[in-house]
């Protein structure tokens, strides 16, 4: 790494319309993406890891210039590619290639697997058929294929040849960065590890930057330099990967590490429990967006209430607002609510215990949105209004704030590296050549 930026990303957003009726009136919007920033550093391996879900996909084909932003700034070598048009249009997309998730739908079926290797070729320019040839033939070697699969079809390979050969595509038209979707995730363990190690042989063969999307932490672990964390459209923590995945700063974080299986108990992260489900990008909570499912929420300071009570009293009033928001009746009774949502009888404080009281006989009587009202407005949290740790914190890394930890690209492990060091991972096989390949040398 050298501490320049190739890639920097300011703001980022890209939300879909919710329409309804004749005349498609907007009537709300999806924030897939809501506002990032990052940069991606020459010679880095940066992740973006996040559940399904979270908008990480729709972020890389945003940065890419597959889907148009909504909002903010995208800047390519120092030139904003936002809305980039013409000469500059194509020369970005030169220098950029990009690996998706799915091996079996990134290929024509019908056409054979060098000619589509070699597509971009011909889309920028190409004529001559025998150097095309002789530079898909030439990657295909280099990803541990040969000539002699240059006129079989796709259904003929294996997943893990079909990643290899969407490898050879990205890297035809001889870019400096690649995205990789999730480019590991519907591979088995052996062959993941194969690829990952090709990759990390092709990033030092060709000087790449690459920006890896996945939602598995240990890949990430073992094979990247950065890591983004984001969640339902926002990126809530980056940093060095050690650094985060050691010391994780956003409640977040730690859950996402704690759902990783090991075969050694000590290996894995703390275990934590997280209640509800995801919010939803169309409707997404106000503040934090992470707080209707943080196990480390903020409690009200008017009551004086162990985080575990305060956890599903949250638990509770999010589920009694639901029910007021869909009409539904919940006259079920005081016990089987509390019990359903884990809040003891009574409260610790005495104070709560009564607002609490009040709530659920509302609710008992039928007038659920009342009851969801008082709960609403006593059970609330800063959580709700702000980010805390954005405001109140002055470490760096925090939600959307870099990291000053980084070190100097000596002093920081390269890919193979951090492979062979990692758990479960065997080293990286290197092969000795040059950095770039003679027979695409002056292409361009």
């Amino acid at each position: 790494m050298t501490g320049e930026a190739i890639f920097s990303v300011h703001d980022l957003e890209r939300h879909y319309s919710v329409t309804r009726g004749l005349f498609r009136r907007e009537v709300g919007r999806v924030r897939a993406v809501d506002g990032i920033s990052f940069d991606l550093e020459r010679g880095e391996t940066l992740a973006l890891v996040g559940e399904s879900g979270c908008g990480k996909s729709t972020a890389a084909r945003t940065l890419v210039g597959l889907e148009d932003p909504t909002g903010g700034t995208v800047r390519f070598d120092g030139t904003d590619v936002t809305t980039a048009d013409g000469r500059a249009a194509t020369d970005f997309r030169r220098r950029v290639g990009m690996v998706f998730q799915d091996p079996d739908s990134s290929f024509n079926p019908r056409m054979p697997v060098g000619e589509a290797v070699g597509e971009p070729l011909r889309i920028h320019g190409m004529r001559d058929e025998q150097r095309e040839r002789a530079i898909v033939t030439e990657l295909l070697e280099l990803v541990g294929l040969s000539e002699a699969h240059y006129d079989r079809y796709p259904h003929e390979f294996s997943g893990g040849q079909k990643q290899r050969l969407a490898l050879a595509r990205a890297l035809v038209l001889d870019p400096e960065v690649v995205v990789a979707d999730e480019p590991v995730s519907a591979l088995d363990k052996r062959v993941q590890d194969d690829v990952l190690d090709l990759m990390a042989d092709l990033q030092e063969r060709f000087d790449l930057s690459i920006l890896f999307i996945s939602h598995d932490v240990d890949v990430v672990r073992s094979f990247c330099d950065r890591v983004a964390v984001m969640y339902l459209g926002e990126l809530v923590e980056r940093g060095p990967v050690e650094t985060v995945f050691e010391e994780p700063a956003h409640p977040y974080t730690r859950a996402l590490l704690g759902s990783v299986p090991a075969l050694d108990p000590g290996d894995r992260g703390e275990l934590v429990t997280l209640t509800g489900e995801v919010g939803d990008p169309a409707d997404p909570p106000t503040g934090c967006r992470f707080h209707p499912r943080c196990p480390a929420v903020i409690p009200s300071p008017e009551y004086d209430l162990p985080r575990e009570e305060w956890r599903a009293l949250l638990d509770l009033r999010f589920a009694v607002a639901d029910a007021a928001d869909a009409d539904e009746d919940l006259r079920t009774g005081d016990r089987s609510l509390r019990e359903d949502h884990g809040v003891p009888a009574p409260l610790s404080d005495p104070d709560a215990e009564a607002v609490l009281e009040r709530a659920l006989a509302d609710v008992a009587d039928g007038t659920v949105e009342r009851g969801a009202r008082q709960l609403s407005e006593e059970f609330t949290t800063i959580c709700k209004e702000k980010n805390p740790r954005r405001e109140t914190s002055t470490a760096d890394r925090l939600p959307a704030i870099s990291t000053s930890t980084d070190s100097p690209r000596s002093e920081r492990a390269t890919s193979s590296q951090r492979r062979s060091r990692s758990s479960g991972c065997r080293p990286v096989r290197r092969v000795s050549s040059p950095k770039r390949s003679p027979s695409r040398e002056g292409f361009w």
